[in-house]
């Protein structure tokens, strides 16, 4: 498939997925898992996406356009992006997800962000994360999260074990705004 290997999800939709396994799915684009756009707002409770393969950006989750959706209780784990987000890739346009309880780990990209990549293309991203770890992820720069100019807000999450080519194994930003709170930075 072109995007959304595994779940294509767009255009108002407010889907919610419990108790799910999305797994070894590949996009010869973007989203190697699941691709949220287009002002969609879907929510994961207790769910699973691993594996999966994006020849351009999200590996695991790729996510755009005024899409606000909520992660609760989710692992993202082994999944792999050509460029961007090995794990998880948010860009533009007032985009705003949640990740709560999260697990993300040992995603890689060859680009920025191994764990979780913000773009700053295309307007404004919030991104909030907390009671979650995101550890053993690879990348070029970022390896735990990369940040291009967004907000990203952090509590009580441990970020542990990533590694990164060139700048910022743990977390790589350039402008935007952070906000860290109970948060462990560790090799």
């Amino acid at each position: 498939t072109s995007n959304g290997g595994g779940l294509f999800i767009e255009d108002q939709s407010n889907p919610t997925f419990e108790n799910v396994q999305i797994t070894g799915n590949t996009s010869n684009n973007y989203g190697g898992g699941v691709y949220i756009e287009s002002n969609s707002n879907p929510t994961f409770e207790n769910v699973q996406i691993s594996s999966n393969t994006a020849s351009g950006r999200g590996g695991g989750v790729y996510m755009d356009n005024h899409s606000s959706p909520l992660f609760d209780i989710v692992q993202i784990t082994d999944n792999t992006a050509s460029s961007d987000g090995g794990g998880v890739h948010v860009r533009g346009s007032e985009s705003y997800p949640v990740l709560n309880n999260v697990v993300i780990s040992n995603n890689s990209s060859s680009g920025n962000g191994g764990g979780i990549d913000i773009s700053n293309c295309c307007g404004y991203v919030l991104l909030s994360i907390s009671s979650s770890t995101i550890s053993n992820n690879s990348a070029s720069t970022g390896g735990g999260i990369g940040n291009n100019g967004n907000t990203v807000n952090v509590s009580y999450t441990t970020i542990s074990g990533n590694t990164a080519l060139t700048h910022g194994g743990g977390f790589y930003g350039v402008g935007g705004t952070l906000s860290m709170d109970h948060v462990e930075i560790t090799d």
